[in-house]
């Protein structure tokens, strides 16, 4: 009959820019110890016998790894290549994922927005969202309609707005602002 170990377990966690391995294996010093890591292959032995192998999801920055072994664990700090979220930590014979959530950059969309915004209103002759409904409203109508338009805009200084040619022909348009405003004449 054959004995074989039983690998130790692990945890790990993240942050934006970091993943954090923890191997819980006991009785182990920092010389013991050793880290591999090639083609995303991650291999951590300690005295000859690999406690922990696996193909990593994302890729990590090598040079910058920090190991620390204490009498209970050993723990692998690896900075991530780039900043984001995993989804997991090894590709268990998977193909690479293609991307990571990364973090929105909220300045970055906010700029993006008011640069989408000057460049509209630039390309509108200053047209406001109101200007540019009824001209669609007024290019869209026929003849008849265009003229009641024009007529009750114009004689009610804007605050009547009449598409009705028959009802407006014949009759002055008077003016008649929102509740709570009055016109005065400048």
């Amino acid at each position: 009959m054959t004995v074989t170990a039983q690998k130790p377990r692990y945890d790990w966690f993240q942050t934006e820019r970091a993943v954090s391995l923890t191997v819980l294996q006991r009785g182990l010093s920092q010389e013991d110890v050793k880290v591999d890591y090639d083609d995303s292959e991650l291999k951590i032995t300690a005295r000859g016998e690999e406690i922990f192998v696996a193909r990593l999801a994302y890729s990590v920055e090598k040079t910058k790894f920090s190991l620390q072994v204490t009498p209970r664990k050993v723990e692998l700090l690896m900075p991530k290549t780039a900043a984001g979220r995993w989804e997991r930590l090894e590709l268990n014979g998977e193909r690479r994922p293609k991307g990571l959530k990364t973090p929105r950059d909220w300045n970055r969309l906010e700029k993006e927005a008011i640069e989408d915004e000057k460049r509209e209103e630039k390309e509108d002759n200053g047209d406001t969202g109101m200007t540019k409904s009824l001209r669609a409203l007024y290019q869209s109508c026929d003849p008849d309609v265009q003229r009641a338009i024009m007529k009750s805009y114009v004689e009610s200084c804007g605050t009547v707005l009449n598409m009705n040619w028959e009802e407006v022909k014949s009759k002055k348009i008077e003016v008649s602002p929102p509740d709570g405003l009055e016109y005065r004449k400048h």
